[in-house]
This record gives structure tokens, sequence and C-alpha cells, in this order.
């Protein structure tokens, strides 16, 4: 009999099995386009594997899909079993390695493997590496279905693939062969283009010169550029206005006569995010216009140097000019003085804003991250919100606070600018508020040591703002092992990464992190890694200003664990949380403890119960090991049983007196109760009309003369609650008799 074969030859297969299908970003015509620019560019026709499907297609019955037969698979000893013959198909761009197990422990044989139904199989996608461009992922995998001929039958639905699960097959499939297929797709690429030149300060300033991408010419600051052919950029500016400084990457050619830019050809895996050139203005004087500086609702009169401006003239750079508002349209403002001096390199951005239209709009007052705080106010008054509707022009004042150590590169009085933008975000002249807070010199020293257990197969990399260091593992097991040991940086957390080696059923990598602060207050926490590889991340800052790490712990070692199950409780819940650590946390179905690790077990009910025995809190709380939790806690459930509220109703109405409850002692109002089993309800009764008295028992000499000693007006009758007493109304008469005189 025969099995099903798949080729999957370089970039030509990739357009078959990648590209063709709907809601691919790239489309239809440029996948057309790409398969034939791939062909071109990569000499697949020498390739290896080219040639071996040229070979299999002389000798073999390859279909229109690229799938050949091959007398690798008895069938007619598949049919006396339940067994599933799974290939897998390769992707010259995409390594991938497949496992049964979620560990992904257990490596299936890339050749095939024979599977059950109802069996997992899980990926990992190794690496992603197309040499002809950098512009291709990953995209997902088909599962199909052949019949012993070697023939498709269908395609078979797949999870998305979520924690490596790429397929589980059907406890009722009844096929004998299937193939797994990894899929890949070319994206988009984009790239920014920016012309600028500097002010006097430094200050960039953006420049409208004309960018052309292979002879086109761009009309916005970002091209979308093929992912498979290579590109030409050339750029044009004024060279009457500007001289050329500069250009990033490097240019190939710059002509200074004409004003042209170009660069060299970029190819399709040549990784770039933007280009850009600088220019400057050319020394000497700027022609200032004062009519193409006039305001569209404002009367503005220029001067120089004292003579006011009425037809074109030239200025010095770096000169200023006068300027005066003399009269302002109705629903416009002044945000500033209506007089005032303005740079004529800076007067385009300047003019702008003299003159505004009075509407507010919303202003969002960000805080960083890390480092600090930032201290908003607005005409005098601090902000204290998240946001604050301004008046366009309006100035928003800013000053600093630093903490932890860090220092700001901003200065007190910043101004920010509001504008015309109905939603906004304050920014630190053009800065992110992110990035204007630095770390200064307290830096904790973070240190990580493996235990003598960890397999010596099992690598660590630590990841911080400052990079990464991999390859940290013991060289033996005879001892524990300091394997990092260095002054980090606060401003990302620390990423903790282990790769390599295996876990059992019911071992785990113990992330143990010791913080001391500089003041001594010392913090502790504990993690699992319960796969590899996966990692973790350890913050290294806080937001209290009073806390600055200087020591950071870290040991991993491998102990025995335990899952941690679900209890259920019928009308309450049963909580487990931590002891041991500085912030402690409950624990959830999925994670996993050490046995001997001490847990608070809280045993609550749910809204209209109560846990009996648990006095005032209306809470169990216990503190145990956890292996003694799992032991007792159905006997804990039991001795602490969770019963129903009563629900009364006290009734106060009488005709002939007063009538007072109480509960526990305590005088409570008329009204509805729910009260537990066993409490203690007194009503307090007073006749007060003068017409009646208490109505006493006489059916003895000795009650007779015990009646005589107590009130004939006033009686107390005491009440147990039980049960019983659920949805009963409690009055007076029920417990307390009356008699006339």
């Amino acid at each position: 009999m025969k099995k099903q074969g798949v080729l999957l030859l370089g970039a030509l297969i990739m357009t078959l099995t990648g590209c063709g299908k709907e809601g691919d970003v790239i489309s239809n015509y440029l996948n057309s386009y790409i398969e034939k620019a791939v062909m071109k560019e990569s000499n697949i026709e020498s390739d290896e594997e080219y040639s071996r499907y040229q070979s299999i297609s002389n000798e073999s019955d390859i279909s229109s899909d690229g799938y050949f037969a091959s007398d690798e698979v008895d069938y007619s000893v598949l049919a006396d079993s339940d067994a599933i013959h799974v290939t897998f198909a390769t992707n010259s761009y995409i390594s991938v390695q497949y496992f049964d197990d979620e560990a992904m422990t257990n490596a299936l044989d890339l050749g095939g493997a024979y599977l059950h139904a109802d069996d997992c199989i899980y990926a990992n996608i190794v690496e992603v590496n197309n040499p002809n461009t950098d512009a291709y992922d990953f995209s997902g995998f088909e599962v199909w279905e052949f019949d012993e001929n070697g023939k498709k039958k269908k395609k078979l639905d797949t999870e998305s693939f979520i924690n490596g699960l790429v397929y589980q097959i059907p406890m009722d499939f009844r096929g004998k062969e299937i193939s797994i297929i990894p899929l890949g797709e070319y994206v988009s690429r984009s790239i920014e283009l920016n012309d600028y030149c500097k002010d006097n300060n430094g200050v960039e300033k953006p420049l409208a010169g004309n960018w052309f991408i292979n002879g086109e010419k761009i009309t916005n600051n970002y091209a979308d550029i093929s992912p498979v052919a290579p590109f030409t950029v050339t750029y044009y500016y004024d060279p009457k206005k500007y001289d050329f400084v500069g250009a990033v990457p490097n240019y190939l050619y710059c002509n200074e006569t004409d004003g042209i830019v170009s660069f060299e050809e970029f190819s399709p895996d040549q990784k770039i995010d933007g280009i850009s050139v600088e220019l400057h203005t050319k020394s000497g004087d700027q022609e200032f216009d004062p009519n193409k500086y006039a305001l569209a609702h404002a009367e503005i009169e220029y001067r120089y140097q004292g003579v006011v401006i009425e037809e074109p003239i030239f200025i010095p750079n770096g000169a200023k000019i006068e300027y005066e508002i003399k009269e302002v349209d109705t629903g416009y403002w002044v945000p500033g003085d209506k007089k005032g001096e303005i740079e004529i390199d800076s007067i385009s951005e300047k003019v702008e804003m003299l003159v505004c239209k009075q509407e507010k709009v919303k202003v969002s007052l960000p805080q960083p991250d890390k480092g600090g705080t930032i201290i908003y106010s607005l005409d005098n008054k601090v902000l204290g919100g998240k946001t604050v509707d301004a008046f366009i022009g309006s100035e928003i004042h800013m000053s600093f606070e630093t903490k932890n150590g860090w220092s700001c590169d901003a200065q007190d009085g910043t101004i920010y600018k509001v504008s015309s933008k109905e939603v906004q975000r304050a920014n630190v002249n053009g800065v992110d508020v992110n990035d204007i807070f630095q770390e200064g010199q307290y830096k904790p020293t973070v240190t990580l040591t493996l235990d003598k257990n960890i397999d010596v197969y099992t690598e660590f990399s630590i990841t911080t703002v400052d990079g990464c260091v991999d390859s940290l593992k013991l060289e033996d097991t005879k001892r524990n092992k300091l394997v990092f040991d260095e002054k980090v940086g606060t401003k990302e957390d620390l990423i903790l990464s282990a790769n390599g080696g295996t876990l059992l059923d019911g071992e785990a990598l113990k992330v143990e992190v010791q913080k001391e602060a500089k003041d001594k207050r010392k913090e502790t926490d504990i993690q699992y890694l319960t796969k590899i590889p996966s990692d973790i991340r350890i913050p290294l800052y806080t937001d209290n200003s009073d806390v600055v790490y200087e020591n950071v712990k870290i040991t991993v070692s491998k102990p025995s664990v335990v899952a941690v199950e679900s209890t259920s409780v019928e009308n309450g819940s049963i909580a487990v949380k931590t002891t041991d650590l500085t912030n402690n946390r409950y624990l959830k179905p999925g994670d996993v403890i050490e046995a001997d690790r001490k847990v608070e077990v809280s045993l609550s009910a749910k809204n209209g119960y109560y846990v009996k025995g648990s006095g005032k809190t209306e809470t169990y709380v216990d503190t145990l090991k956890y292996s003694n939790y799992l032991k007792e806690v159905n006997s804990i459930i039991s001795k602490h049983p969770i019963m129903k509220l009563v629900k009364i109703t006290l009734d106060a109405t009488d005709e002939y007196g007063n009538v007072t409850f109480l509960i526990d002692n305590k005088i409570v109002e008329p009204g509805v109760y729910a009260l537990k089993e066993e409490q203690k309800l007194e009503v307090s009764y007073e006749i007060t009309d003068g017409k009646h008295v208490i109505k006493r028992e006489t059916s003895s000499f000795l009650t007779q003369a015990l009646n005589k000693a107590k009130s004939k007006t006033k009686e107390t009758a005491t009440i147990v609650v039980t049960s019983a007493l659920d949805g009963a109304k409690i009055s007076r008469e029920m417990y307390i008799e009356v008699l006339n005189k």
C-alpha cells in the first residue's frame, strides 16, 4: 500500500500553502508577483530540494497540489490496529519540532510517527529564516487527512496555536493518515521618511522635500514597500534654500547643485525602518513676507528694528521680528501677550499659535511609569486629575519630582502649549513623559545562584534594560553555583528564562527572590516554572519612593511539587493563600506548590449563609502545611458546616404598650434580620395603657407566690433562634400574653 508524502520546496511551495488563503496580508495580485520574484531571486532551480522534486516528478505521480506517493507505509498493518500514521511536512523557511506532550520533552520523529485518537500534537517554532527577505513569518498550521491511496480527503479543523498545541486527534477519528503542514506568509513592510533642519537651539524642524521610491513620488511620511523586491530611494530639495548635511543610512550620491540625494538599492532582506536627510538653511539673509504670515482672525503688524514691514524684506538669520496684534475676531483670543518678538527661524510655528479659537479641548496629563512624577498647573492652579479641558493656546506648566534616585532631563517651568486637536496628550518639548526620567547610580546588584539539583543541560538567561546574558548553567551537580552577579537597571522588569533539560511529573523549577532595600527592609517572593522552555518576570522597581533595592538574590532549585486542587463547597467557598511571602497570593487550580509549605485556609459562606463556629469573623481560618490541608479539607468542611441564616421580621406594633427587641443583648430596631441558629433573641414588653396586666401562670401555690414578686406590667421573653423560625414574624403576642385588670 502507499502513503502520501509532501514536498514543500523553498519559496515556491510557500506560495501554495502560505499565501493563497483568504485574509492574508498580501493580496492575490501581490502573491503572484512574489512567487515570480522569489523564483528569480532565490536561484531555486539549482536548489537541492528542487532537484529532488524534479527527480520525483519524473518517477512518480505528483498531484497538482505537490503531493506524491511512496511505498513506506503498509496499510494492511494499520488496518489491524487503531494506530494513525502522522507525517510532518517541511518548510524551507520554518524550522519546527513536534512533541506528543505539553511539556515538549518527548520529540516526535519528523520522518513520521504513529499516534492514536485523542492524542495531542504540540509544536515548538524553532526558527523562521527566509534568506530572501526579513518580511516573512510563521502563520499557522493546516492538518489534512489522506486515504490509503495517498489522495487528499479533507482539511481537518485545528486548534489555535496556543501554548504549543497544534492538533488533538478527535476520539471518533477513523482515518489512517494525516499530515501536519506549517504555513508562512509574507508581511508588508513600511519605512518612515524624514527630512529636517535644525534651528539655532538644535531643535529639528520638519521640511517638505520630495521623496521618490522606485521613481514614484511619496505623498506622506510613510511608505509601504514590497517584502520581496529591492527598491531605490531618491530625495529632492531646494538647493537655493538649503545645504545638504547628511543622511541615515549612508547615501550613495548627492548632487548639491540640483538638490538630489540618492541611496544604494535596498535588498528585501535588508532591515531598515526609516530614511532621514538633514539639511541646513543657507547662511545669510532670509526673506520675510508679512502677507505670508497674516492672521485669519486678527489684524497683526510686524516690525523690524522699529520699522513697520509692509513689503517682503530680507532679514539675517537669528534676527527677531517684533509683532503687535491690533484686533481679534469674536470667538477668538490671544493666549499670550499682544506684543512681543519672534525669532525669524521659528516664525512659522510661533505665529500659528498667536491667536486661537476660544474653544476648549481635552488634554491628557500622563505620568511616567517610573522615576518620578509631573505636577501640572494651569492658570496658577495645580491640576489633580488625569485630564483637563483647556482653551486652545493655553499654556500648561510642568514641574518635576524625582524618586528612587532617578534624575530628570527636563526643567521646572517647562510649558506644554495646547493645540487645536480635540484630544491630545501632554509631552515635554515633544518628548514622551516616559523618556525624561533617567535611572541614576542606585542600581541593585542582582545575583543568580543555581542549586546543585538543577539539570546540567538546563541553561538560564537574564534579560534586563541593559541587555541579555545567556548560557548560565551548572558545570556539575556537586555544589551550588553563583552564575550571575552584576548591577542592573530597573527601568524594565528582569526576565529570567530557562531552556533545555527536562522536568518530570511532580517537578518544577522554584525561583525564590529575596530583595533587600537600602534601609534593610526585605521582601520575599516564590514562583514556579512547570515547563521548559519558559520564563518569569521579576520587577526591580517600586513606586514607593522610600524603597530602593540594593540587593536582589535569585535562587533556582528543582523541588518536588503538587498540583493545586479546587474543592467545591455547597453554599460557600474555600480559598488557599500562601503565608511565607511578602505579598502573599491566593492559589488557583493549575498552580503548583511544595507540599511542606504552610498555607492559610479560609472557609466562607455565600450571601444568606454562615459558617458554623466561625464566630464574628463569618469566616473559618486556619494555617497548616499544604500536604495536611489536602488530607484534612473534607474534615474542615464537615466540622464547620455552612448553614442557612434564619430570616425573621421583628414587629413592634402593640395596642397596649411598648415592645423592645434585643439581639445578643443589644437593642435593635424593628425590621428584617438574618440570624444564626442558637443566637439569643429577647422580646421586652411594658404595658402603658393602665388597663391591662401581664398574664402569669397560676397552676400551683408556689407559682402564685413567685408571681406576686414579679411586675404586673413588665415582662421579657427569651427566644433561641432555630431554623423553624425562618420566615416568621416575631411579635409580642407570640410569647407574652396580657389580661384586663
